[in-house]
């Protein structure tokens, strides 16, 4: 029995290892520019003052 819990122990450390490569592939992480970061604060202030359109109406203008 000790030794079935040893080896499930051991594949499952191998899956979460084999899904952090998955992910890192498909998901890869990048250094943002400095201009993206202005971009996503400028975003956030906009948001905070309620300027922003929400997804349905969005959606309604590109649909009309």
């Amino acid at each position: 029995m000790r030794g079935e819990t040893k080896q499930l122990q051991n594949e499952i450390r191998m899956m979460k290892h084999g899904f952090r490569k998955i992910r890192a592939t498909l998901v890869p992480e990048v250094t943002p520019t400095a201009a993206e970061i202005r971009a996503v604060e400028r975003g956030r202030k906009e948001f905070a003052r309620g300027e922003f359109i929400k997804w349905k109406e969005l959606k309604k203008k590109s649909t009309a």
